[in-house]
């Protein structure tokens, strides 16, 4: 029994530690860049690993305002990453017009 009991708490202290490192900070500052001149709960978006398209609202966390993404992410090809508006940083300039084109439009149907 006192065997299962170091097992156990082996098993728990590894899940904390995972839960723990999955709510870690953002690495970068992009996702802070994104609302930086928006309003919480403002649509944003902002590309991670030069094609990963990430998408969310404006929230106020710790008292720093961020992307939160709430909705999945688009690996994009080049030819729909020239169509939207990037700036050096990442963060799309507009993210609300990112949803007139067609391919994200069809990706985002269920």
């Amino acid at each position: 029994m006192r065997r299962y009991g170091s097992w156990l708490f082996v098993a728990v202290t590894l899940v904390h530690t995972g839960l723990a490192y999955a709510h870690r900070g953002h690495h970068d500052d992009t996702s802070q860049l994104a609302c930086a001149q928006r309003e919480v709960r403002q649509s944003c978006a902002y590309i991670m690993s030069q094609s990963q398209l990430y998408r969310g609202t404006c929230q106020l966390i710790a008292n720093t305002q961020m992307c939160v993404r709430n909705k999945p992410i688009l690996s994009l090809d080049t030819t729909q990453l020239a169509e939207l508006e990037i700036d050096k940083h990442g963060v799309v300039i507009n993210p609300e017009s990112y949803l007139k084109q067609n391919w994200l439009a069809m990706s985002t149907q269920g």
